[in-house]
């Protein structure tokens, strides 16, 4: 076979091999909806987890508000999401198996003692919320230069706020409730502070001041409240 032939039998080949990734990487598992789904418990079904929910969203571009999805539509859910969090699992029970307990050194006859882990991981603190005696503020979600009504990881939107910021600078997201009272005394107990993300400064200039939704917990509305990031504490 002259080396023409092969360098064209090769090229068809690669070609092929080539259409086929990228052909599996669109793979689309397809789930039809029942009553009461939401895009949050579609996501923990399919993917084992509640926070790949936009994810989802951004591949049914036809869904227009997350929060209205109706039984017997269909939602495609990629592939890649399926194995991506099948890899990440299988990963992780690797590195459990192959972990070794380093040896204890003892120091004047003590043992060291283990690091605690904490009892819950930050996403999971973060998304359950708080209780405060007053609503929390300093600024407030706009708009989006897209219009869309609801806003997930990657969208940038613009902020109000009621003081100067800096780039980078972060803010929780929130939703509060109405007052809430003790059912029997009626003695005040305060506000339920539900977080949805939270937001980082990436404009700040001319009067415009925009930010980036670099993490997500449920679908962030315009209105809704910031408040000032801080690092949270883990319960031991």
């Amino acid at each position: 076979m002259s080396k023409t032939r092969i360098m064209k039998f090769a090229f068809i080949v690669f070609l092929f091999l080539t259409s086929v990734t990228f052909a599996q990487t669109r793979e689309m598992n397809e789930h039809k909806v029942i009553k009461g789904d939401t895009l949050w418990d579609i996501a923990d079904a399919e993917l084992k987890n509640s926070f790949l929910w936009p994810k989802i969203w951004k591949e049914n571009t036809w869904i227009k508000n997350p929060d209205k999805i109706y039984p017997n539509q269909i939602i495609k859910i990629p592939l890649y999401l399926v194995k991506k969090e099948k890899f990440k699992e299988e990963a992780g029970r690797q590195d459990a198996a192959s972990y070794q307990e380093p040896a204890i050194i003892e120091t004047d006859k003590k043992a060291a003692t283990l690091k605690k882990q904490p009892l819950v991981d930050e996403n999971t603190l973060m998304a359950s919320g708080y209780i405060a005696d007053t609503i929390p503020g300093g600024g407030k979600i706009g708009e989006s230069s897209s219009g869309q009504p609801f806003f997930g990881n990657g969208d940038i939107v613009s902020i109000k706020l009621d003081h100067s910021v800096q780039i980078k600078d972060k803010f929780y997201v929130i939703k509060t409730s109405k007052l809430l009272k003790h059912p029997v005394t009626g003695a005040r107990i305060g506000y339920v502070v539900s977080i949805g993300g939270i937001a980082e400064i990436v404009k700040a200039k001319d009067g415009e001041t925009m930010a980036v939704i670099t993490k997500c917990f449920r679908e962030i509305g315009k209105g809704e409240l910031l408040v000032p990031y801080y690092e949270m504490e883990l319960p031991l």
